[in-house]
C-alpha cells in the first residue's frame, strides 16, 4: 500500500476545513456577510478567507482565528482586502486573540502524516455535525 503524502493531505485537510469555516460561518440561514466589505453572501457564493495568507504564514493555515468567509471580489480580486479585514478581525475574535494569531504566525508547524490524519478527522466531523 503506498504512502500518502503530506503534500496530498494538507490539500485534501484545505478543502475540508475551508468548507468548515464557510458552514461555520454561514450558520443554519446559508448566509453570511463578507468579513472585509460586510457584503450578505450566499453559501455558494462564500470563500473562506485567511487574514495571514497560506503561503507566508504557514503556522497558522489551519488557525479557525485567522480564516472567516469573504466574497471572491475581497479575497480572490482584492488580495484579502486586509484593509477591512483587520479591523473586523479584531471586533470578531477581539484583541487578546488578534495578539495572540499575530504571534502564533510566525511560530514553525511543521506537519506530520499524523497531525494532518487527525485534523482531516475532527474537521470532517465538524463539517457533519454542521450539515445535520
Amino acid at each position: 500500500m503506498k504512502k500518502t503524502s503530506v503534500a496530498t493531505l494538507k490539500k485534501k485537510l484545505q478543502t475540508i476545513f475551508n468548507l468548515y469555516i464557510r458552514l461555520r460561518d454561514c450558520g443554519e440561514k446559508g448566509w453570511a456577510h463578507c468579513i472585509s466589505c460586510d457584503k450578505v453572501l450566499q453559501f455558494d457564493q462564500t470563500q473562506a478567507g485567511h487574514f495571514w495568507s497560506v503561503g507566508a504564514y504557514p503556522a497558522v493555515r489551519f488557525d479557525e482565528r485567522n480564516v472567516h468567509v469573504q466574497g471572491a471580489c475581497c479575497n480572490t480580486f482584492k488580495h484579502g482586502n486586509l484593509l477591512e479585514y483587520q479591523p473586523r478581525l479584531i471586533d470578531k475574535i477581539g484583541q487578546q486573540a488578534y495578539d495572540e494569531l499575530k504571534h502564533d504566525r510566525s511560530i514553525a508547524k511543521k506537519y506530520t502524516v499524523f497531525d494532518l490524519q487527525e485534523m482531516i478527522e475532527i474537521y470532517t466531523n465538524r463539517v457533519k455535525e454542521l450539515q445535520r
